[in-house]
């Protein structure tokens, strides 16, 4: 094995995961491990556990109101991370809980607001090749009334949350934003005297992240955020404290006024749309241009995380992660394994270029209407456009090719490492081809079927397609 090359070396260890996995022996390490994970289970002595397959699936607990105290305490089981519980706790197996309350804090007045709030796992801060939100993440948009961003104002916006403001804005769902900074305690600097000083420092990180969406995606983009975030954004200090109604502090009482407004900004964006009465019509041909480019954007960093000629940034990935991936996507039915979210990454490209072509109309019928007005409608024409996205990249690249994606995670042996990458570039090429100048009957069946999709959503929007009126 020392002297053996990578190439071999790599196909031994395929050729031994293999071999353990048809190991009887391996299998009952397999069952052993199991069933010491399944005894963390024996330690909870309330609620009730619903079981299939005889493997825990859900648990279930309710207590008083005048409870409180007791109930986070058996819900922290299930989502600590407390090192002092480590050995007791179920956080790692947990897929998702859902809370019921009320629950009012000691500084609120009135009733309980009526909230339902998704929340879900951190995007991260560490700028990675990974530039594209779950679909998991994506999908809420639609359902969501509020979209609050949460970032922690010690360092730059970089990374998840910056990823997380181009998806929003290229899904046409700014309207609904809300930024969230926390630690905002933890800003410090000789340069930085007051609070004042301290929140243009974190906004001006803000701003250079607008400015490059402008660039990117569209000036409406950057002029809507620019007008929603003076207000929108909101500003947390010391969250890990109680707050009690009359803050002692000055840095209490500003926090004490976030919450409050951010309750109010909720409230009012729960509220229906307002009407638009203006029309964009805009010319297919440009239409072709802007798919052509998303698809490129797409296909082209693919192909070096793939190890395959490419002029892309990105990094190649090692041939254990795009295994792992053909099998998440052939045998498990998932869509993205890690940061490889091949589907997630189609639907970002393809928004982030149909949104800049959707920006720029032939024309507006009736003309002279406000730009806030265009906006909108632009913003609602978009937002329908993600949602017939949002069904075809999977689509395309997960349930269509699923027998494609079992054949490239089942070769084995030397050489199968750039195999499966091949098989895996096959795939790309026949789900998102690159429009070209020649007639391919794969190529043309795909801008068809898109170029229909966004035609839809336009007349769905509001909009029309110059030449579909005949």
């Amino acid at each position: 094995y020392e002297s053996a090359s990578q190439e071999d070396r790599d196909a031994f260890e395929e050729l031994m995961e293999d071999h353990l996995r048809a190991d009887d022996e391996f299998q009952k390490l397999i069952d052993s491990i199991l069933d010491d994970i399944e005894t963390r289970f024996d330690a909870l002595e309330t609620g009730t556990i619903k079981r299939e397959r005889d493997w825990p699936s859900t648990w279930t607990y309710s207590a008083p109101v005048s409870d409180r105290d007791s109930f986070i305490r058996e819900i922290n089981r299930f989502s600590s991370n407390q090192a002092n519980q480590f050995g007791r706790l179920l956080t790692p197996l947990v897929d998702g809980i859902r809370v019921r309350g009320p629950f009012v804090p000691n500084w609120g007045t009135g009733e309980a607001p009526k909230l339902v709030l998704l929340d879900g796992e951190g995007l991260g801060h560490v700028a990675t090749s990974a530039t594209s939100l779950s679909t998991r993440v994506t999908r809420r948009y639609q359902v969501a009334d509020v979209i609050v961003l949460v970032d922690s104002a010690k360092q730059p916006m970089l990374g998840g949350p910056g990823a997380a403001l181009r998806s929003i804005a290229s899904s046409g769902q700014q309207a609904k934003l809300i930024i969230a900074f926390t630690h905002f305690d933890g800003v410090e600097g000789d340069n930085l005297p007051d609070e004042n000083a301290r929140r243009q420092h974190v906004l001006a990180s803000l701003d250079n992240m607008i400015g490059a969406l402008g660039k990117d995606l569209g000036r409406s983009i950057e002029n809507g955020l620019r007008k929603v975030v003076p207000e929108r954004t909101l500003f947390f200090a010391h969250l890990h404290k109680q707050l009690e109604p009359k803050a002692r502090t000055k840095s209490e009482r500003s926090t004490l006024e976030a919450f409050r407004a951010l309750l109010g900004h909720i409230q009012i964006l729960a509220k229906p749309p307002i009407p638009t009465y203006v029309t964009p019509v805009y010319d297919d041909a440009n239409l072709v241009l802007a798919i052509q480019r998303g698809v490129q954007e797409f296909r082209e960093p693919w192909r070096k995380r793939l190890g395959l000629p490419s002029k892309s940034g990105v990094r190649e990935e090692p041939w254990q992660s795009v295994k792992a991936l053909t099998r998440r996507l052939g045998e498990l039915g998932r869509d993205e394994y890690a940061d490889l979210r091949p589907a997630a990454d189609l639907r970002a490209r393809l928004l982030e270029q149909i949104r800049p072509f959707l920006e720029t109309p032939l024309r507006w019928e009736p003309s002279g209407a406000a730009p806030e007005m265009h906006s909108l409608v632009i913003d609602a024409i978009t937002r329908q456009v993600a949602a017939l996205v949002d069904e075809l990249a999977p689509e395309r690249i997960v349930r269509r090719p699923s027998i494609d994606w079992r054949k490239a995670y089942a070769h084995r042996g030397l050489g199968s490492a750039r195999i499966r990458s091949r098989d895996v570039e096959g795939i790309y090429e026949r789900a998102a081809p690159i429009p070209g100048a020649t007639a391919d009957p794969t190529g043309n069946a795909f801008m068809t079927d898109i170029r229909s999709l966004i035609w839809r959503a336009v007349e769905k929007g509001g909009g029309r397609i110059k030449g579909l009126d005949a």
